[in-house]
């Protein structure tokens, strides 16, 4: 650093920064700090507000010539992920909400001003304004779910040691901008974002509507793929996500993929486990795999590929069964997990979305006590889904073990009188249809190959059509909907759409899509198929 001015009080550190430039030659890295800005700014003409002498307000001025117009977003986003890597140093759970504020869960830390003056087709000059909540422990009422650092850690923090390392992380990345590793900064900024990984809530000029982001684009424009599979693309202030806390599952990361394995963080235990649509090659190096995975699953010698059965490498801290958390909105669920001889854990993480649709979904038809069927139920995440949204849930499996898993779950998460029934799937469907039973909600989730309790023999592409033909007379005719899941690797989602538009054809709102997840690299990988519709 330069060249430095504290002020005990400023209208605005940019402001200040902006009339110093203007009145003599400053070096770059030059920083205006303040206790307290009495008209602090955000980004489009917001205000930030802060308790003096407990936050740190800070300006800093750089000469990035080297960088054209159209990539001015770079600064936003080394700005965002300085503030990020400092933050992680003193707790989790951080992430980048776009353009380039900071959240901590679901409540922001930190906001950030880039003013940029253009030279023709370059920029001359950008002031970086940051404000960041750090020792504040009551805020305005009227402010948007504000958090301070010592709200996270529970201590007192030093405003200009943090201002310091937020400056030395930003003269590492703006080293590395000027190194020309734009794509790379460009790819880091993108695996932080809220929202990258799920369906969240958005509102723009005309509706509020479900979308995943899908990607930046290097000018800044957020693109963003709508449930029904459309694109849309906005600037600054053009869309508002709502509901930061429903994008992210905090238990759950996907590492890194490739060379068919794939490497992700349950809780606090990362695991190493084959994955055969990775067909890439790995970002991270094999010697960093092997020094992160607290478990690797080896498939027994001599196996196909279609063959997984193997055996759970452990470290020795790595216990044989622990517990995750998923929240969403009003839900709150809590998963054992444990290595089974298959390389399963007893999840699906990329389930999540369809989990969030169920509780909306119920939700929404404000019933009573709806009434909903989970076929070839597993684990119970989608039975756990509904009746956390207040349903009378009947979970069908064919496994005994698998039923007391789900159990587990069930009491774990606080929840209880879930039905559990174990048997053959199409033998229960039909029985029901006999009874004259109807259901809100059916959730179908099939295999590609299974087995019923009795050695009944399931062939996915042999019996679907008879297993929705069955399911389609059990559905309530005047508010119902319908999940089918399909992991079969040689399905599209077009067959999953097809389906549910041919046995349901009284569906009006059906969406179809993959269910993925995406690596800290930023690569999707794909992980199964689904089709939705309600009435």
């Amino acid at each position: 650093m330069t060249s430095e001015y504290y002020y005990p009080q400023v209208a605005s550190t940019n402001q200040t920064l902006q009339t110093l430039h203007e009145e003599q030659i400053l070096p770059e890295m030059t920083v205006v700090w303040t206790d307290y800005q009495s008209a602090g700014r955000g980004q489009c003409g917001n205000t930030w507000q802060t308790e003096a002498g407990k936050n740190l307000t800070f300006s800093l001025l750089i000469y990035p010539s080297m960088i054209p117009v159209a990539r001015q977003f770079l600064i936003s986003e080394i700005s965002a992920l300085s503030v990020f890597a400092t933050l992680k140093i003193y707790s989790d759970h951080f992430h980048i909400k776009w353009a380039n504020d900071l959240y901590w869960r679901d409540r922001k830390i930190c906001g950030i001003l880039i003013e940029n003056e253009l030279q023709g087709d370059r920029l001359a000059h950008s002031v970086i304004g940051i404000g960041l909540n750090i020792n504040q422990e009551q805020f305005d009422n009227q402010l948007p779910n504000p958090v301070s650092l010592t709200q996270i850690t529970g201590k007192q923090h030093d405003r200009e040691t943090l201002m310091r390392q937020i400056i030395r992380q930003f003269e590492s990345y703006y080293a590395r901008l000027k190194n020309g590793e734009w794509d790379a900064i460009h790819n880091e900024y993108q695996a932080l974002l809220i929202g990258r990984n799920a369906f969240c809530s958005y509102q723009d000029a005309t509706a509020v509507f479900d979308a995943k982001i899908e990607r930046i684009e290097p000018d800044g424009q957020l693109v963003l793929r709508k449930r029904d599979g459309r694109f849309a693309a906005y600037l600054f202030k053009e869309v508002q996500m709502l509901h930061a806390n429903a994008c992210e599952w905090e238990d759950y990361e996907l590492i890194d993929t490739g060379d068919y394995e794939k490497l992700e963080r349950f809780g606090k235990y990362i695991l190493r486990r084959p994955e055969p649509q990775a067909v890439w090659r790995k970002s991270l190096s094999e010697q960093e795999w092997s020094h992160m995975a607290h478990a690797w699953f080896k498939k027994a010698q001599g196996k196909s590929n279609g063959d997984e059965k193997g055996e759970w490498l452990l470290t020795p801290n790595m216990p044989q069964q622990w517990f995750i958390r998923y929240a969403y909105k009003t839900m709150q669920l809590q998963f054992r997990l444990g290595m089974t001889a298959f390389k399963h854990v007893g999840i699906f993480p990329e389930q999540y979305d369809n989990w969030n649709y169920i509780f909306d979904r119920l939700v929404a038809f404000k019933l009573p006590q709806a009434k909903v069927l989970n076929l070839f139920a597993y684990t119970g995440g989608a039975s756990l889904a509904a009746k956390a949204a207040g349903a009378d849930v009947t979970h069908v499996d064919s496994v005994k073990q698998v039923l007391s898993w789900s159990r587990e779950n069930m009491e774990a998460s606080g929840l209880d009188h879930i039905r559990w029934i174990c048997e053959d799937a199409l033998k229960f469907v039909k029985r029901e249809v006999r009874r004259g039973n109807r259901y809100h909600g059916i959730l179908l989730d099939p295999p590609a190959y299974g087995r019923g309790p009795e050695g009944e023999k399931w062939i996915l592409e042999d019996q679907i059509a008879e297993l929705m033909q069955t399911c389609s007379q059990l559905i309530d005719e005047q508010q119902s909907f319908c999940v089918l899941n399909l992991y079969s690797m040689g399905f599209s989602h077009l067959v999953a759409d097809n389906l549910l538009k041919d046995y349901f054809p009284a569906y009006s709102q059906t969406e179809s899509g993959e269910l993925f997840s995406s690596d800290t690299s930023g690569r999707k990988l794909p992980l199964s198929v689904f089709a939705r519709g309600s009435i």
